[in-house]
């Protein structure tokens, strides 16, 4: 009698093989639970489930079915998954520029580590090794340079679908708990969970695989983005001073954002500057970071918001107010302890009529009990805030 395999089982023996192989994409790979889709062209990920089309898998090679596994693991190893919908955000640019960026990246990498590489798969070694921020930016500069369609196994970038809004493997991954891409069946983890449990087996896979012999020399981005998985917090206070922009939809002048794919949308019309107290602790850890923040918030100050600047250990003080002008630099002394309270308490007694708050802090202190404006927390350590929007740097 003979024995009849599922298509999981087959994948699953695929798996095997490959952390056989290839060690550094096995080891990790092993997290995604393995579930048929007949409804999707090729595969994709959402860094908790790896969905593949049973009839694509099975017309693939050995070599390239385990090629697809790693791809699918790399841009989880690589925070892709995570990272992709903010980098999108930050630079405006379509879910798609930033699936095909993200492609670029894995699959220079699984080429550098000797896989075979389906027919049709992306392939730019230019843009291959940079930062995923990087390969969009590139990208974005010329967007005729972006595939609608593309031939062959690894490429579904042709079909916009709902729940393909983060960054791409040329399959797209869905947000867990949408559709059939949620949440593994018990997996009850949140997102920076999820996150944090690829960073370790990132960093296991390199001692594992380097103890073997196998690790793959161009695998310096792995491991570094899972030791020292960092954001450019420089882009995400910009993200945050545009968001509190007052805006509408205009037709007048229309949108030029999607023109290349066809769509006729209304334009934002921006209405004024958001006004923005920016307050820097001055307790002493934060001494190495305050020319680089001082630096960027001239930037903002200059071109988007008017800046209420304001210095805080124990007691505020109010520096200055900057609307088009760079701020110039200053040495702020360092004073004693840390309250988070006067700074709040400071602009409701000047009267400002704030759209947010930036903060600079090491976040040991006292913090004010609620929420009074839009608040992001430019954090040099681990610290946890109570509410607000938190970016951590690295000093």
């Amino acid at each position: 009698m003979k024995t009849q395999f599922s298509a999981v089982d087959t994948m699953s023996g695929v798996r095997a093989r490959l952390l056989l192989n290839h060690a550094f994409f096995g080891f990790p790979s092993m997290q995604l639970d393995l579930v048929e889709n007949p409804n999707i062209p090729t595969a994709r990920t959402n860094g908790r489930v790896l969905e593949f089309n049973p009839a694509f898998v099975d017309a693939l090679p050995e070599k390239e079915k385990q090629a697809l596994i790693a791809h699918e693991a790399a841009h989880c190893m690589l925070s892709h998954i995570w990272r992709g919908e903010a980098v999108g955000r930050r630079l405006d640019v379509p879910p798609l520029v930033v699936n095909v960026a993200a492609d670029y990246i894995v699959n220079y990498h699984l080429n550098s580590a000797g896989f075979s590489m389906p027919d049709g798969w992306l392939r730019d070694d230019r843009l291959g090794q940079m930062s995923l921020e990087q390969a969009v930016s590139e990208l974005a500069k010329d967007v005729q340079r972006v595939p609608q369609s593309i031939p062959g196994p690894g490429s579904d970038l042709g079909k916009p679908a709902q729940d393909e809004q983060g960054a791409g493997d040329g399959q797209g991954e869905a947000k867990a708990g949408d559709g059939p891409m949620g949440l593994a069946p018990g997996d009850a983890r949140s997102e920076d969970e999820i996150e944090a449990s690829w960073r370790v087996a990132t960093t296991q896979a390199a001692q594992m695989a380097k103890a073997y012999g196998k690790l793959p020399g161009s695998m310096s981005e792995f491991t570094r983005m899972a030791k020292n998985r960092t954001v450019d917090w420089r882009s995400i206070l910009r993200e945050f001073a545009s968001q509190l922009i007052p805006s509408d939809f205009s037709w007048l002048p229309g949108s030029r954002r999607h023109l290349w794919r066809g769509w006729i949308l209304p334009g934002v019309k921006r209405e004024a500057k958001p006004e923005i107290m920016a307050v820097i602790d001055t307790s002493g850890s934060t001494y190495h970071a305050r020319p680089r923040f001082l630096s960027e918030l001239s930037g903002l100050s200059s071109h988007k918001c008017v800046l209420h600047l304001v210095r805080c250990d124990t007691k505020a003080t109010h520096i200055g107010d900057y609307d088009g002008e760079p701020i110039p630099s200053m040495n702020l002394a360092d004073g004693g302890g840390t309250s988070f309270i006067p700074p709040f308490e400071l602009a409701e007694k000047q009267g400002w009529q704030l759209d947010g708050v930036v903060y600079l802090t090491d976040g040991y202190g006292a913090f004010p009990k609620s929420e009074r404006w839009p608040t992001l927390w430019v954090m040099c350590t681990d610290e946890k805030t109570p509410w607000g929007e938190t970016v951590r740097i690295t000093i």
